[in-house]
């Protein structure tokens, strides 16, 4: 089983690897716009980029069920 596959299953195991994934990608950008900007952008930065991470990682496993 790849890590692809993991990503996309739809079990504990999927939903794990997914939200570590998100921690590693989106944690250090909110970091960064609280140390150079203010909370409220920090906030704002983290929704858009939690926003993105679940669509793409939802048209992912979508596109992966399909094949």
């Amino acid at each position: 089983m790849t890590f692809q596959d993991r990503f996309a299953a739809p079990s504990v195991t999927g939903v794990l690897i997914r939200a570590g994934v998100a921690c590693v990608l989106i944690t250090p950008m909110i970091a960064a716009a609280k140390i150079w900007w203010s909370g409220p952008a920090a906030a704002a930065i983290g929704f858009i980029a939690i926003t993105v991470y679940v669509l793409a990682a939802t048209r992912y496993m979508r596109r992966g069920r399909s094949r």
